[in-house]
């Protein structure tokens, strides 16, 4: 008897039928739900883990973006550091008997301005070829210049890979800027970097307050006054750089970017002028890009 009192769970009187076979009927059923819908079940298994890792890879690229701009942002806040440190009285530096990495950089008959020539150094980037500036705007920062017009889209002054890239010239074009047209390219970022500020120039007012550009190149400073800006698609050739002659740059190109200004900046154009162009995509239409012309005010 004290044996089947301490063991009641096998006692008949102790066992529920109906219970036990109420929880085998859902058994059952979840097992024949589980295997009827075993594909449905692992799709969505599989569904689950694939958008796991699409959230954990946006959220890494975002990231990574965010931190490339920290990184163009610290890159060029040093740079304007540099120039806001150099002498007033900055001497030329001669150039180095052995040629610049970059081909087209320095004209080796000519001094480099101290200060470039210290950024060059800092960086230990003899790609930088100038430095552009519009006061009051986030435009304040040094240009390349390499033997294509696509490395430094994906490239800063280090040299290291960065989706803000670099502000740069066109690989057409004499860094000592000479020619008939020169042009600069930057991206267009979103956290207004870079040359976001151009999209501004739609505004009448605002390019009355920044009607000035300054480039100061290997060798001088050269301001510029602004006297057309548009949203041009790029079938048309704003960014030509060789014309027969001066007046050939006038009738074909110089005149022509003139008349397709939005509005009227009052600045007249002449055949001997020379053209500062700066570029950058608009990021609203397709093959869009917004498009600034300067002409040459002075040279020293």
């Amino acid at each position: 008897m004290a044996s089947r009192l301490n063991h009641k769970k096998y006692m008949e009187d102790d066992f529920d039928l109906d219970r036990h076979k109420r929880v085998q009927e859902k058994k059952a059923v979840f097992k024949e739900f589980r295997e009827k819908n075993q594909k449905l079940i692992n799709i969505l298994t599989a569904m689950i883990v694939i958008l796991a890792f699409v959230i954990a890879w946006l959220g890494y690229n975002v990231i990574s973006y965010y931190i490339a701009l920290w990184q163009n942002y610290k890159i060029n806040r040093a740079a304007v550091e540099m120039l806001a440190n150099k002498p007033a009285d900055a001497a030329p530096e001669q150039p180095s008997e052995t040629p610049a990495a970059n081909a087209f950089a320095p004209l080796n008959d000519q001094p480099i301005q101290e200060h470039l020539a210290d950024l060059r150094q800092s960086f230990q980037n003899d790609d930088i070829i100038a430095y552009l500036n519009i006061l009051d705007t986030n435009i304040n920062f040094p240009v390349v210049q390499e033997a294509d017009n696509s490395y430094y889209l994906t490239h800063d002054l280090h040299k290291d890979e960065n989706v803000a890239g670099s502000a740069f010239m066109d690989y057409e074009n004499r860094p000592d800027v000479k020619g008939y047209n020169t042009v600069i390219y930057a991206h267009n970022m979103r956290n207004g970097s870079m040359f976001h500020n151009l999209r501004y120039y739609a505004d009448k007012a605002y390019y009355e307050t920044h009607d000035l550009i300054t480039l100061e190149t290997l060798y001088d400073t050269t301001v510029w006054e602004i006297f057309s800006f548009y949203v041009s698609k790029v079938d048309f050739n704003y960014i030509q750089i060789d014309f027969t002659d001066q007046e050939d740059f006038y009738t074909r190109l110089l005149k022509v970017v003139k008349e397709k200004s939005e509005y009227d900046t009052g600045v007249e154009v002449q055949p001997g002028d020379k053209m500062l162009t700066l570029s950058t995509c608009t990021n609203r239409i397709e093959d869009t890009r917004y498009v600034i012309h300067a002409r040459l005010l002075e040279r020293n």
